[in-house]
């Protein structure tokens, strides 16, 4: 998103509109999904020599699910997304598209679940075990069995 501060009015302006996917720069990130460009509703002032921008940022896409590995469509929001920039002197164009990615990502799930009963994969053969059970046994754990035969005296 590119602001031409020679048109931005004394009172602030309005801007709203879309990104295109390719503006995320997300190509390396194997577990998201861009599906739509990022949306943006901004108000845009110009106080003194800094630029204010505020708004609400917000981004489609589908994400890998930490437990069963399927991706799952979300949506990443920030409603309140606020900078303060300062101007350079002699550039009136400021392309504010880095600092909207940048609030995105740091919206981005640390954690993503398709859903909080989300059962995962399991643990000995891979199967999802959403979609169908498994024939596994669960393996015993005896990493304390040498403590059965501990006594205090």
């Amino acid at each position: 998103m590119i602001v031409d501060l020679a048109k931005v009015s004394p009172e602030g302006d309005r801007f709203i509109g879309q990104e295109p996917p390719g503006a995320m720069d997300l190509s390396s990130e194997e577990s998201v999904e861009i599906r739509e460009g990022l949306r943006y509703d901004l108000t845009v002032q110009v106080l003194g020599d800094e630029l204010l921008a505020r708004g609400r940022v917000e981004l489609d896409l589908a994400c890998r699910c930490s437990r069963c590995a399927e991706f799952f469509a979300t949506s990443v929001f920030d409603g309140h997304f606020d900078l303060i920039r300062e101007l350079p002197e002699k550039d009136r164009l400021i392309d504010l598209t880095e600092d909207l990615r940048e609030a995105i990502v740091l919206g981005f799930p640390s954690y993503p679940l398709c859903s909080d009963n989300c059962k995962g994969l399991c643990a000995q053969c891979g199967v999802n075990l959403n979609n169908q059970s498994c024939q596994c046994k669960p393996v015993e754990d005896d990493r304390w069995n040498g403590l059965q035969d501990f006594t205090l005296e």
